[in-house]
């Protein structure tokens, strides 16, 4: 599939980074981040399937996406680059690494471990499905259609992110059947004993989010030998909108160890 994704370019960089963004997101969620990242590298942000401005289809497996990105690489002369994923966009990061590792140069991990993961944003599909779009008129009513579920207002912002104009009323952007038969995967995502990437790694984890455990550790080791794991005390799952400037910090401070690996 022929993902919709906007360039960051520097025509200097010698390293091109892939960020791709998490359940319900989309590439213009990390534009501050990839702005800053471009003053350095060449940066590349893409709408994954049934997202965004990317095209919709009937499946959203892991291997979907992972052949999506690998296409994106080839169309755009990115091979290899350094991968950053999100939550979901984290997990197709990890199953890149196990499955092309010749396309990474290293591999950066939001917020997301290798190990089955309750679903906490199944509610949210679920409440987003239960609005009647076509009988609302402005923002402000789906905002409220929306608090009689979602209690918290960060993440009502979020969701109405993916909120667009329809004909009559609102339509949501995202493809939501299909996201919510893709939760069920996403639970119960667990490698392979076999699966490993030995390339430079680093997982960053909001401190006030529980997706990476500290007794996940272990298992980081066991499947990515070379893994980092970085703490930033102060966030949640969203790492990148609650502490943006510690998190580019630990981003760049990897990029610069790949670079140096890589010459």
């Amino acid at each position: 599939m022929k993902l919709f994704y906007k360039e960051y370019a520097n025509d200097r960089a010698e390293l091109t980074l892939i960020i791709l963004h998490g359940l319900l997101g989309s590439g213009r969620n990390w534009h501050t981040i990839a702005t800053r990242l471009s003053e350095r590298y060449r940066v590349i942000v893409p709408d994954m399937r049934n997202h965004g401005r990317s095209p919709h289809s009937e499946t959203h497996r892991l291997a979907d996406m992972v052949e999506d990105v690998y296409e994106l690489q080839q169309d755009t002369g990115a091979l290899p680059a350094v991968i950053l994923g999100h939550s979901m966009g984290g997990l197709v990061a990890m199953e890149m690494a196990f499955r092309v590792p010749e396309a990474l140069h290293g591999l950066i991990v939001v917020d997301i471990a290798p190990r089955p993961h309750r679903a906490r944003v199944a509610d949210v599909l679920e409440a987003m499905t239960g609005v009647r779009l076509h009988d609302l008129q402005t923002k402000k009513e789906v905002d409220e259609a929306l608090a009689q579920a979602i209690a918290s207002p960060v993440v009502r912002q979020f969701v109405l992110t993916n909120l667009m104009a329809a004909e009559t009323g609102f339509q949501w952007r995202v493809n939501l059947p299909v996201l919510q038969r893709f939760l069920i995967e996403s639970q119960s995502y667990r490698p392979a004993p076999t699966d490993m990437y030995e390339g430079p790694t680093l997982f960053i984890r909001g401190g006030k989010s529980g997706y990476i455990r500290d007794e996940d550790f272990s298992l980081l080791q066991h499947h990515f030998p070379r893994v980092r794991l970085e703490t930033v005390p102060d966030a949640g799952h969203w790492v990148h909108y609650e502490a943006p400037d510690t998190l580019l910090r630990l981003v760049v401070e990897f990029l610069q160890e790949v670079q140096q690996e890589v010459g």
